[in-house]
């Protein structure tokens, strides 16, 4: 038991590494139970092991073959593989086992927007919130499924749902920013990308669209002071393996070598930028 509860420990800290270490001696000590093998598969999920989490699940379903979180739990895995059809069907049975399982419609509709079946996710996010109104990533998908079926009119309000059910819901706010920003309200949009990065420092969309911005502005007023602003952005964007950012940062943020002074140095005026938007994809909790 000893080994479990530090797995258990490990596990809240989010020293994944150590808690699957911690469950693999539990288990080769015999604490052999569902909830350690369920333990260490999403230990092992939140290192990316999907594999060897869907090994543990397998073992939990032998034994519990009508167990709806742990079929959910798989299809969770799988769908990160890219098994979408076997994630699909995973959900399918444990709804059919527990048809009020409110997360599982919602992962459902994830699925389905991997799939590309738009119509699908959107009636499954709807029957998440009638079993759970205040489902924050279930209304931040709603307006991603809005937006993939072209009606984008709608879905700023469910991003601003999301975002007051969840004041730190990342995601939200940057696919808020990303549609305010398409529809031209410049000031809200940089708001809304400014706070992705408070949340999520991670986003490299977010830091490429802030980018854009400064380069707005500083094309609307060439007397603005941001170059390093713009430049910041588009080097920590190229760093997450942004390929616009590289590419943007590569033409406008190049030092160029002031040329000798005989008398008095003065800075050379920093080159400007050009805008070259690009489409990004909407994050998906």
């Amino acid at each position: 038991m000893l080994y479990y509860l530090m797995g258990e420990l490990k596990l809240r800290r989010k020293e994944y590494l150590t808690a699957l270490a911690s469950f693999n001696s539990a288990i080769l000590n015999n604490e052999t139970s569902t909830t350690t093998y369920k333990q260490r598969a999403i230990a092992k999920g939140f290192i990316n092991d999907f594999k060897g989490a869907i090994d543990d699940y397998d073992i939990i379903l032998k034994r519990q073959p009508k167990n709806a979180e742990i079929y959910y739990l798989r299809a969770i895995a799988k769908n990160y593989l890219a098994d979408y059809n076997g994630a699909l069907s995973d959900l399918n049975r444990a709804i059919s086992i527990s048809d009020t399982f409110s997360s599982a419609f919602n992962y459902r509709g994830i699925v389905y927007i991997n799939l590309g079946d738009y119509g699908s996710s959107l009636i499954d996010f709807y029957k998440t919130l009638i079993y759970n109104p205040n489902h924050p990533f279930t209304h931040n998908n709603i307006g991603i499924a809005l937006i993939k079926t072209g009606q984008s009119s709608k879905a700023e309000e469910f991003f601003t749902k999301a975002i007051a059910l969840d004041s730190k819901h990342a995601d939200a706010y940057y696919n808020r920013g990303k549609l305010l920003l398409e529809k031209k309200n410049i000031f809200k949009a940089k708001h809304d990308l400014l706070t992705t990065i408070e949340l999520n420092y991670q986003n490299p969309d977010a830091h490429y669209l802030l980018a854009l911005i400064y380069i707005d502005e500083k094309t609307k007023n060439p007397r603005l002071k941001i170059e390093d602003k713009i430049c910041n952005e588009l080097e920590i964007a190229s760093g997450m393996q942004h390929p616009k950012a590289t590419e943007l940062f590569n033409k406008t943020c190049q030092k160029i070598e002031p040329e000798p002074q005989e008398e008095v140095e003065e800075p050379l005026p920093e080159e400007n930028p050009e805008e070259t938007p690009e489409e990004e994809p909407f994050k998906i909790n």
